[in-house]
């Protein structure tokens, strides 16, 4: 995972997990953009709820 952003977005809920951050990432397989987009930040463990991905950097 490259970078993170904030967006007005919320992300799908996970559980107890909320956010609106979301990480820019190139995923294994390349369905279009060579394989980069948004992927969602209740997807990854670590970090609160609000708050940005510790140790991503942000856009």
């Amino acid at each position: 995972m490259k970078r993170i952003l904030e967006f007005d977005l919320e992300n799908p809920p996970v559980g107890s997990a909320r956010n609106n951050w979301w990480l820019w990432t190139q995923g294994d397989v390349a369905y279009a953009d060579n394989g980069w987009g948004w992927f969602p930040a209740t997807k990854v463990s670590g970090g609160n709820n609000w708050e940005s991905v510790p140790g991503l950097q942000n856009c």
